[in-house]
């Protein structure tokens, strides 16, 4: 089915996870309550495209079964290890659930660990036995938040270990939390990074490198602008997983409704980015939230750029000898910054 902006079959969707191609096929996960168009204990839905416009629905991928993740199993992302794709997410358990609605908790208070989950084909993930908790619940409040520390995005480093970058909080500031593995399980902590000006929390975290520089993406909590995704150049050091971050920062997208960004690398080697876009309210009173089409993130000349992934430009331009022919679905490359 051809979605340039994927939804959920059914419900409730917000941030994607796990974006990956692997296998000659994108993957992509989402955050997912698929028994009605409101938030509640979150699943991760899944589809798949060999072109990222025809998506196919998959089941469920992941849903609570144990008890760091019992209440949810939330934002995270997916690398290929072995032939194998490997998962890291976040876990919820609810300290104080709502009497009222056990789906939601009270008073922002509940748990959260990072865990782990592989499946030998990308399509089959056994939620019963599968799941390791990785990186338990944050104790030391100098290192971060017990309750908000969420998000893992995982990538292989050049000195062959792996590498996660975790958004959290500390002393009412947003953060990021680096940790180093040498097989996915095992995970140590190396240090973090902050910087002034962009809220308390700071969610769904990305570093990657594209055309020679480092770039970050994530999303701030609690800012003057609201909550938005946002994206910066950055220095990043992987021996000691330092990261200087700029003040200087471009929102990844003007809307107000653009919202927890993901990146992967397509076929061609090209960095894409899809992200969130939140709904006022439910469609047809079934199902509430969308991805924005997939986009190429490039840099020059010290500016991110965020264009129209090719496959999506091609499918909605043509050729014209007249403007009376012209048909587009949206303008050509421009910047969405």
């Amino acid at each position: 089915m051809k979605e340039i902006h994927l939804k959920a079959p059914r419900g409730w969707i917000n941030d994607p996870n796990g974006f990956i191609y692997y296998n000659g096929e994108y993957h992509l996960f989402y955050q997912n309550f698929p028994y009605a168009p409101r938030w509640g204990r979150m699943h991760w839905g899944h589809a798949v495209s060999s072109d990222l416009m025809n998506w196919k629905h998959l089941d469920i991928a992941l849903f609570p079964t144990k008890t760091d993740d019992m209440d949810g199993c939330f934002s995270g992302s997916a690398i290929e290890k072995d032939g194998a794709m490997h998962l890291l997410y976040t876990g919820v358990r609810y300290d104080v659930p709502d009497p009222e609605n056990t789906n939601c908790c009270l008073d922002d208070k509940f748990t959260a660990a990072q865990l782990h989950i592989s499946s030998a084909d990308g399509y089959s993930f056994d939620n019963f036995v599968g799941k390791t908790t990785v990186i338990p619940p944050i104790t030391d409040t100098k290192i971060g938040d017990k309750n908000h520390t969420r998000d893992p995005k995982v990538w292989r480093g050049n000195d062959g270990n792996y590498y996660v970058v975790i958004g959290s909080t500390a002393d009412k500031k947003g953060r990021l939390l680096f940790y180093r593995s040498a097989d996915l399980i095992h995970w140590d902590y190396v240090n973090y990074a902050t910087a002034d000006g962009f809220g308390w929390m700071w969610e769904c975290p990305d570093y990657f490198r594209v055309d020679g520089s480092d770039v970050l993406i994530f999303s701030p909590m609690g800012t003057k602008y609201g909550n938005q995704a946002v994206c910066t150049l950055v220095d990043f050091d992987e021996k000691s997983c330092s990261m200087k971050i700029s003040s200087e920062f471009q929102f990844l997208d003007y809307g107000l409704d653009l919202y927890a960004p993901q990146s992967t690398t397509d076929k061609d080697g090209k960095r894409i980015v899809v992200a969130w876009l939140r709904m006022p309210e439910p469609m047809d009173n079934n199902t509430i939230g969308m991805f924005s089409m997939p986009r190429v993130c490039e840099v020059k000349d010290g500016h991110i750029f965020f264009r129209p992934h090719p496959n999506i430009q091609a499918k909605f331009t043509r050729k014209t000898t007249s403007p009376n022919g012209i048909y587009m679905a949206f303008p050509r490359a421009n910047s969405l910054t």
